[in-house]
């Protein structure tokens, strides 16, 4: 089935605007809770869009409210231009994958699909047609007369996908609908579902906490914690320019060092890291002389080099290898600045030539251009 075949009237505008949006559980009890704050999204036509954060930082109700199963305190929530606000979850041009499918453990297949369709009162030949084509979408043509409890994890999942799409929705919500599989069949589901989603040009909107789904499968990613929006951006955006300390901690790895501006001279600060040295760093954001920042850069934007071979005019003291680990890959090595941990991901050595180092070896260490976030404390 092509995109243009389910999507060909809604292309070209926002699938959802969010406007000033909040949310506040039990307002004006003791036992209020604000779940959203201010929350403003624009998600595109066509684009495959995550909310992604830690449990309780409101990405779910985010989800609820574009679904219409949670009333907003505050703001718009717009679907294709349209107030969708007071519509029940019925009457809005949504569908939801559910972390757990509820397949109707009494139906096959066949019948799963076509459910709703049949509660919506289609045609019967129009439903016999679409089913197909939704078996067909999902390769699930054969298992057509299977009970659930006949399918493997990802088989359901690929069931509750294909009745979730057959009403032709405008916008698809899937609540961590990968989380109930093991690794290797979430692996092979991400890249199932991002095919999916360009092959119908639907818009999905994908709630996880998995900073790697995230990453692997988005256009673009909002990051929340705490009921606000933490940063948005395409996914490498996210990860090479966090904007903040929770950002650059949460989404996959960094090192996280404290440090104190010398100078700024344009759009470069100077900043000393307490027992390793100095170091010029690009930056937009106009820091003061003396005042305290944090370093993020990522384990692998970091190369040692044998003490030997550092200049005697480095501006960084040698440190030592506290810790190695062997991660097939690459090889992880444990340093210390101070007091502080300093994680360094290197290609594993093996026969090509790689240097290789031990714990206790004198090592110098290098920053790759561009490798260094500087962020406020």
């Amino acid at each position: 089935m092509s995109a243009a075949k389910l999507n060909s009237s809604i292309i070209g505008s926002n699938a959802a605007d969010i406007v000033d949006l909040h949310k506040t559980y039990n307002p004006g009890s003791q036992d209020a809770h604000i779940a959203l704050s201010n929350i403003n999204l624009e998600i595109r036509s066509n684009e495959f869009f995550t909310l992604l954060g830690p449990s309780g930082c409101g990405k779910t109700t985010l989800l609820r409210l574009l679904a219409g199963f949670e009333q907003p305190t505050q703001g718009q929530c717009r679907i294709f231009g349209e107030d969708v606000v007071s519509l029940p979850p019925e009457a809005r041009p949504v569908n939801t994958v559910f972390q757990h499918y509820a397949l109707f453990p009494h139906f096959n297949v066949r019948r799963n699909i076509g459910f709703g369709l049949e509660m919506l009162g289609i045609d019967k030949t129009e439903i016999e047609k679409t089913t197909s084509e939704m078996l067909a979408l999902v390769h699930m043509e054969e298992f057509a007369g299977r009970k659930p409890d006949q399918l493997s994890g990802g088989q359901k999942q690929r069931v509750a996908l294909a009745r979730a799409l057959a009403p032709k929705p405008k916008i698809l919500l899937l609540d961590e609908p990968l989380s109930a599989l093991d690794l290797k069949l979430r692996q092979q589901m991400r890249l199932e579902l991002k095919a999916l989603q360009r092959e119908t040009g639907i818009t999905f909107v994908f709630v996880t906490h998995d900073q790697e789904e995230a990453l692997s499968m988005s256009d673009r990613i909002a990051v929340l914690a705490d009921g606000v929006i933490q940063q948005l951006g395409t996914p490498d955006e996210i990860y090479e320019f966090p904007e903040n300390r929770f950002v650059a901690d949460f989404i996959g790895e960094s090192n996280l060092i404290e440090a104190k501006v010398v100078s700024t001279d344009g759009n470069q600060t100077e900043c000393h890291i307490p027992g390793l040295g100095n170091t010029v760093v690009p930056c937009d954001i106009a820091f003061k002389p003396d005042q305290d920042v944090t370093i993020s850069v990522r384990p692998e934007r970091i190369s040692l080099r044998p003490v030997e071979s550092c200049s005697t005019g480095s501006s960084f003291s040698p440190l030592s290898v506290c810790e190695k680990t062997y991660l097939g890959n690459a090889i992880q090595y444990l340093l210390k600045i101070g007091d502080h941990p300093l994680i360094v991901r290197s290609p594993s050595g093996g026969l090509r030539g790689r240097l290789n180092f031990d714990r206790a070896d004198k090592v110098c260490i290098d920053f790759e251009d561009g490798a260094i976030r500087l962020l406020a404390r």
